[in-house]
């Protein structure tokens, strides 16, 4: 069974681990959980580049946060999102 991550992705180490330890598929990202868009933006790349599928979320849902994510989905690969 593909395994997806969620929740529990808050730095690079753990991206790394979620393809070599886990042998995940892909990873959900939050904002919050990676501390701000630089961070989740760095995550997201090394997850395309490790050839990880992506989604990017938050549970908040206000104006920006929705225009961030919106944002970023429209930057992250086709084959990845």
């Amino acid at each position: 069974m593909p395994l997806v991550l969620d929740e529990s992705i808050v730095n690079h180490d753990e991206v790394i681990r979620a393809k070599y330890e886990a042998n995940a598929v892909s990873v959900n990202l939050k904002f919050g959980k990676l501390g701000g868009l630089t961070n989740l933006v760095k995550a997201r790349d090394l997850l395309q580049e490790l050839n990880l599928a992506v989604s990017v979320e938050d549970m908040w849902r206000g104006d920006i946060i929705t225009a961030a994510t919106s944002h970023i989905a429209a930057s992250t690969g086709q084959n990845r999102l």
